[in-house]
Formats: C-alpha cells, structure tokens, sequence
C-alpha cells in the first residue's frame, strides 16, 4: 500500500510501540494532528506523525481524510456543544493545540464539524491556526498540578518532554518529542548555568525542565507525579541521582 495522508478524528489518539491495546505509549496525537499512513495491520496503522515525524501505531478507526485547518484551541481543554448555548449538550471536548476547521462564527461561538456532525465551541477557546505567542512559558504554566503521563501530551496526563514541545509548537516552534532529540536541537545557543532565567531548558539525561527565574523551574516530574514548580537546586539535587548532573542547558529565552 501507498504512504497515505490522514488525521486524527478523535480527542487524544494513542500512538502505541506495538499494534496492540495494552503495547506501551509512545506519545500522544490531538485532534486535527496530521499522520502518514505506513501500513495496515488488522484494525491498527502504523504512521509517522508530520509533526514531529514520531512514528508508532494507532487504531485506524481514528484516523479520517484530512480537511482544511484554520484554528487551534488555545485552552487546555474546551468543550464542544450540540448548540450555540452552555445549557446544550455537551458532545465531546478538545486539548490545548488540536486543530479545527471552524466552517462559521458569531459572537460568542464557532461552528465545526465533529464526527460529522455540527457542534459548538466556545470562540475566547480558539484562536487562529497561525496566531504566535511570544510568552511561550506562560502557556506552559497552565499545565500546573497536571498528573504526569509517560507519553502523554494533554491536561490528562503529560511528561516532561511533552510539555516543552507541546507549547513551543503551539508558538509555531516545531520542536522534538523525547529529550535526548530536544537536547541535540540547535535552533537556539547553549547558555551558562549562572543565567538560568525564564524560558531556558534544563537538560539532564532523560529528562527536562523549564527555567522561571533563577531559583525556580517548572517541570513534569515522576517524583511529584505531576508537573511542579520546584526550587531549582532542590530538584537538581535529587534528579542527579536518577539521571546524573545536568548535561546541557538551552537557551529559549527568545520568546518573552
């Protein structure tokens, strides 16, 4: 079979290291995340994401043709209602950074597609497709207290490395999935640990956190369980001796 284009038609979509319900997680694709189909194995494909060319398989009852994207949802998750109204049904929700196809607007809501059937979304949730943000860390920060997920990138459950390139893309920086790929990206230069400020990434091996100032970063950690702020000497301390001294320190600070 051909490579095939295709997107993700459901919320959150497993992407599995095996073709198997209960194979381990790979990471996470959003809603309107395109894939590229591989190949077929009973009801599983295997693709690679186009976002960040992560590959693993998933069930194909979520995948569908790829339509036209225009916004992305910009709170960490927001509801979709049978009505233009908050008493309506409520028919599913949507992460921060799924892309949408919104078909019309009023005031107060958009329109879109859902499982082929038309539902509402809250506009103030949404903004457009290509809009930026400079403050990349403030969006990051709304991930506080978020149980942490080994493979997970949504308000359900997230890691590390998932919570830096999930708001760094949605500021239009495509950035890497794992932490060793983060750590090998050059887009920006290494700084000296002194400058530790707001928005500089923290690498040990295995694992990443986010500089606020010069105390304290912000991270997902399986310590807490949860994404954290912490004291940054603290954490260092006792992340050191599960992953060793700090192996690189990166400079995102670009964005403030």
């Amino acid at each position: 079979m051909k490579d095939t284009n295709s997107q993700v038609i459901v919320p959150l979509c497993d992407l599995k290291n095996k073709p198997n319900p209960n194979a381990a997680l790979e990471t996470q694709i959003l809603y309107g995340e395109r894939v590229k189909v591989i190949k077929h194995f009973r009801e599983w494909s295997y693709c690679k994401s186009l976002e960040d060319n992560y590959e693993g398989w998933l069930e194909t009852k979520n995948l569908d043709k790829c339509t036209n994207l225009n916004y992305k949802v910009l709170k960490p998750i927001s509801h979709l209602y049978s009505e233009p109204n908050i008493k309506s049904k409520i028919i599913s929700f949507l992460y921060f950074n799924s892309k949408i196809n919104v078909l019309s607007k009023t005031k107060n809501w958009c329109s879109i597609l859902y499982d082929k059937k038309e539902t509402f979304i809250f506009r103030k949730h949404i903004v457009d497709i290509n809009k930026t943000y400079k403050d990349w860390v403030r969006l990051l920060m709304m991930f506080e207290n978020t149980p942490y997920l080994w493979g997970g990138k949504s308000v359900n459950g997230i890691d590390c490395s998932g919570l830096v390139q999930l708001s760094l893309n949605f500021c239009g920086i495509q950035f890497p999935r794992n932490t060793k790929e983060q750590c090998n990206e050059n887009m920006y230069p290494n700084i000296k640990i002194k400058k530790i400020k707001k928005g500089c990434l923290i690498f040990w091996d295995g694992h990443v956190g986010v500089g606020l100032n010069q105390k304290d970063i912000i991270h997902s950690n399986a310590f807490h369980l949860s994404v954290k702020i912490e004291n940054f000497k603290k954490a260092s301390d006792r992340i050191k001796k599960n992953y060793g001294p700090i192996k690189l320190i990166k400079n995102y600070t670009f964005l403030k």
